[in-house]
């Protein structure tokens, strides 16, 4: 049915390898029905689970972002760290539990605002603005 297909299609482009778990899966919002079951019924049915898909799609995209986010603070992090410490005590000072903190920094950091914490905690006197990153 092109409903089924429509909604397939869709899925894999924007969830990728998630895609065949998320559609062959019930969902709560189906009532506890898969999406290509639900979509298979009719129309207005096809509509729900198109609904479900594109709610899916944009908090993907939304932890891909975070995971982006983070992943670029934390390199930031880690090369100032390789900066001011040996490598080894570097890698230390990442995974370890820090007392400020209460977590690993490897842990705590999330974003820009929390890498510029650890940039401070390495060195009070670093210029963050040099790791202020261009918007697009």
């Amino acid at each position: 049915d092109s409903r089924v297909g429509q909604l397939k299609s869709e899925a894999w482009q924007g969830l990728g390898a998630e895609a065949d778990a998320w559609f062959n899966s019930p969902h709560r919002d189906l009532n506890d029905r898969t999406p290509l079951g639900v979509a298979a019924i009719s129309d207005d049915e096809y509509v729900r689970a198109h609904r479900l898909l594109t709610e899916r799609i944009r908090e993907f995209e939304l932890a891909r972002a975070q995971k982006q986010k983070k992943g670029a603070a934390l390199g930031d992090v880690v090369s100032f760290a390789r900066t001011k410490y040996a490598e080894q005590k570097a890698g230390l000072w990442i995974r370890g539990v820090h007392p400020r903190l209460q977590a690993r920094p490897e842990d705590y950091i999330v974003d820009e605002t929390t890498r510029d914490v650890c940039l401070r905690l390495i060195d009070p006197k670093v210029d963050i603005s040099r790791f202020r990153r261009k918007r697009a």
